[in-house]
């Protein structure tokens, strides 16, 4: 699977949920949930990463889900990589 797989269409990537971590995290085609909260990737404004954590903000600037630690999501590069790609 190339690099040009992810830029022309990244929701391949995701055919079925995978859960990410602890904080359980589920990515799949249509959103990203935690154990409280889920959003479409169509209402995810920015990814925002600081000290080790991860939280997931809507256009209008709100915590849509997160904040999660960094540590405990495997391969947490690809993952990040993954949601800026899928996201609004």
């Amino acid at each position: 699977m190339g690099v040009g797989v992810v830029e022309r269409e990244p929701y391949r990537l995701v055919r079925r949920p995978a859960q990410l971590g602890p904080q359980n995290f589920t990515a799949d085609r249509h959103g990203l949930r935690d154990g409280k909260r889920s959003v479409a990737w169509s209402g995810i404004g920015e990814v925002r990463t600081h000290d080790g954590r991860v939280s997931f903000d809507g256009h209008d600037k709100r915590l849509t889900v997160g904040p999660g630690s960094l540590a405990d999501i495997p391969n947490a590069d690809l993952f990040l990589n993954l949601c800026h790609e899928l996201k609004g």
